[in-house]
């Protein structure tokens, strides 16, 4: 089996806080508005349920790829599933590295648009951030893991501040009864923020490159953790300043949120901290889905130089994320259930149960033999 080539490293730390980010730009943007849809008052706690499920996937992920820890999934794939079916799951992966970047920056382009530059053609806002995506991917994956190093302060900081400022605004009424309407509301909520956890896919391309190795799973499991809480929180001071009502019907809950809140007389228009926040997530979890995706690309196509595929594999992002969606309003409905769930668990559930099924199989083999030769 060849194994992954590389020769840049990334700390633990550093996947766990773009893993963090990545999830957390999704949360800030519309996920609440999908979230709140049904379970109302209760949105925090599908955040929650959302977030014990994300941690379990996260260990999923993570854990088959401690198994196989020189390779990556695009290699152990075809050695668990046969060259041609580890060659589909592949390009499924692959395909998921390119949706959620191209879906990533369509969000944030359309944001901009709508709050902040109505005028500008949404193509050159598009362009300019995968410009700047594959950029980074082109230079590898240690100068994107310090740059989301150097900028996760930040970012923690602008989102803790404009949720404190918006507290004093919270109307605790607005959160009750809670769990007035039994389970079926908050569970029907889950499904989308759980398949967003389809990010945690490149953990399983970039474990070879991770140090220390005894922390690498635990560093997925805990940012699945983490960034679901805040998951929750979020959903919870939404719910709280805006209602149920004009939290499920705004395109952008968490901006129209920073916008209505005055914490003092003084300061105001607070949401440019979240926008900003969500920039700097953005650049990290673009930049890094775009060199997985490259670097899966370039080991499918047995391309030694990944960086010869960055080039087209951004063009593909950049294309998706101008022609695949019209508006924001269909960007919100690709994530609404049952179809985003289902198309995450036929292209990402499925292929990981096979993987692990075929692991598995082979384990209680090997371990059969060795009985009997003995």
């Amino acid at each position: 089996m060849r194994m992954a080539k590389t020769t840049e490293v990334m700390s633990t730390r550093q996947l766990a806080g773009i893993l963090f980010m990545m999830r957390t730009t999704v949360v800030i943007s519309f996920v609440p508005l999908i979230t709140t849809g049904s379970a109302a008052q209760d949105a925090w706690a599908a955040g929650l349920i959302a977030g014990l499920l994300l941690t379990l996937a996260a260990w999923v992920v993570a854990g088959l790829a401690a198994r196989y820890p020189k390779l990556t999934v695009i290699d152990y794939s075809r050695m668990l599933l046969g060259r041609f079916f580890g060659t589909v799951v592949s390009l499924a992966i692959s395909w998921h590295f390119l949706l959620i970047a191209a879906t990533d920056i369509r969000i944030y382009a359309e944001l901009m648009r709508v709050a902040f530059m109505p005028n500008t053609p949404i193509w050159f806002t598009t362009l300019a951030m995968v410009f700047l995506a594959s950029l980074a991917a082109w230079f590898g994956i240690e100068p994107i893991g310090r740059a989301a190093e150097a900028f996760l302060p930040f970012f923690v900081a602008f989102i803790a501040l404009t949720l404190l400022g918006a507290a004093p605004s919270v109307n605790v009424q607005n959160l009750q009864p809670a769990l007035a309407r039994g389970p079926g509301p908050i569970f029907s909520s889950v499904w989308t923020p759980l398949s967003i956890g389809l990010q945690w896919v490149s953990v399983g391309m970039l474990f070879p490159q991770l140090t220390p190795k005894d922390q690498r799973v635990r560093s997925a499991v805990v940012a699945a953790a983490v960034s679901s809480a805040v998951l929750a929180v979020v959903a919870a001071v939404l719910v709280g300043v805006l209602g149920t009502s004009l939290s499920s019907k705004s395109l952008f809950p968490f901006l129209k949120m920073a916008r209505s809140v005055k914490p003092t007389r003084t300061i105001e228009r607070i949401e440019i901290l979240g926008t900003v926040a969500w920039g700097l997530g953005l650049f990290a979890g673009g930049s890094t889905m775009v060199y997985c995706g490259s670097r899966a690309m370039a080991q499918i196509l047995r391309i030694q130089e990944s960086r010869k595929v960055v080039p087209a594999f951004g063009a593909l992002v950049a294309l998706h994320a101008m022609y695949a969606y019209k508006d924001a309003f269909e960007l919100v409905g690709f994530f609404r259930p049952p179809g985003f769930p289902l198309l995450i668990a036929l292209t990402a559930g499925v292929p990981y149960a096979l993987m692990w099924a075929s692991h598995v199989a082979r384990h209680l083999v090997r371990r059969h033999f060795g009985r009997q030769g003995r």
